[in-house]
């Protein structure tokens, strides 16, 4: 099944006119009659064919103004089932001043549930001032649900002549910002290297090698090669910044002007030539994106020597939480005094008082305690010879 979803504009009994596009020249009174004809020319010439249309209408969509004859949904409705009488047109009646929460409300009692291998097409055409918000979410939910986008249509009815015109490049924008926050967000690249693979990226084989090596290391704390590989993305990464893109590479330049705006705010480490200030960053980054075992291997292996473990309270919770990761019962099987005869801890000598700091090693607890070593971390003990 194929749905066009919409935001009606007003009738107010202006004339037809022609507007030009790849398909053929197409008709229309009502600003979205267009690109719905648009749309069945267009899926006519793959084999397919529009089942139906949901028509957000507002108030002023659902009254005859003073100038015209019918409503701007009874106009819609005749004009297009006189090209494709089989489609069925779902109204979405909401008040003029109808907020988010609601338009969305009763939108999804239209629209769902979508069938599995249902496909949406968006006319950006139509609407008030908050139908472009409304769409770009319905855009979203869509994308988050795994429903194809099939393409988006745009009544542009001051050009000479007039054009519908795809606008489906907004759509891929939004994909491309959503891509981005995820890496950001997760270190995940799939979502950045399936658009790679629909744009001509310079060294783009290198650069999602180094995308992957990158999510693998943090992934499996392979911590020993996180200069190597950190070095090796941020190289990929800054070829991508100094690309030079034609001017008719709309997408490219965008992708390359988001990439340069949000990667060194949200993934500052990687651009950070210092080892060490690196380190430290992405271990920031490790907490504010809820990665515990990683900023506590971080920090353990980098920054926290085992000799030294036992200088402060918070050093010593560190290495329990350290050694939870690697071996949830190691207290068990270990016997408080080392092969010298010393105490394992300095603060903590018994198994109840390590019991109790397990016990009390919830997320926001972690967080505080590395947060608190990263602080007390002092120049001339940040070098460590202990590495994966």
């Amino acid at each position: 099944m194929i749905t066009m979803i919409l935001f009606l504009s007003v009738y107010n009994g202006q004339a037809e006119a022609d507007y030009e596009s790849d398909y053929g020249t197409v008709s229309g009174a009502q600003t979205n009659e267009a690109p719905v004809k648009y749309a069945i020319k267009r899926l006519a010439k793959e084999g397919k064919t529009l089942d139906r249309i949901i028509a957000v209408a507002t108030d002023n969509a659902r009254k005859i103004a003073d100038t015209a004859k019918e409503t701007a949904l009874d106009r819609f409705t005749n004009s297009i089932k006189a090209v494709s009488p089989a489609i069925e047109i779902i109204p979405v009646e909401i008040k003029n001043d109808a907020d988010a929460a609601t338009l969305l409300e009763k939108t999804f009692d239209k629209l769902l549930p979508l069938d599995e291998n249902e496909s949406v097409i968006i006319d950006t055409t139509g609407g008030f001032r908050t139908s472009s918000s409304f769409l770009s979410l319905i855009s979203r939910f869509l994308q988050a649900n795994d429903t194809e986008i099939l393409f988006s249509t745009y009544a542009d009815f001051y050009s000479n002549p007039k054009r519908v015109k795809d606008a489906s490049e907004i759509d891929e924008l939004h994909v491309l910002l959503e891509a981005v926050n995820v890496f950001t967000a997760t270190g995940n690249p799939a979502l950045l290297i399936e658009k790679f693979s629909l744009r001509q990226v310079p060294n783009k084989s290198a650069l999602i090698n180094a995308l992957e090596n990158y999510y693998e290391m943090l992934l499996c704390c392979k911590i020993g090669k996180y200069e190597k590989i950190v070095k090796d993305l941020r190289e990929e990464i800054n070829k991508l910044l100094k690309a030079e893109f034609a001017a008719f590479d709309v997408s490219e330049i965008l992708f390359r002007d988001i990439i340069r705006q949000i990667l060194p705010k949200r993934t500052p480490f990687i651009f950070e030539t210092s080892l060490n200030k690196s380190l430290k960053l992405f271990i920031e980054w490790c907490l504010n994106n809820n990665y515990m075992q990683q900023a506590v291997t971080v920090l353990m292996q980098k920054f926290i020597h085992e000799q030294n473990s036992g200088e402060n309270e918070i050093f010593e919770r560190i290495k329990i939480y350290r050694n939870d990761i690697s071996h949830a019962d190691w207290e068990k099987e270990i016997s408080m005094i080392n092969e010298k005869g010393r105490p394992v801890f300095k603060f903590y000598t018994t198994k109840e008082e390590i019991k109790k700091i397990r016990e009390n090693a919830t997320v926001p607890n972690i967080k505080k305690d590395v947060e608190k070593a990263l602080k007390e971390i002092k120049d001339h003990n940040t070098q460590t010879n202990r590495i994966l």
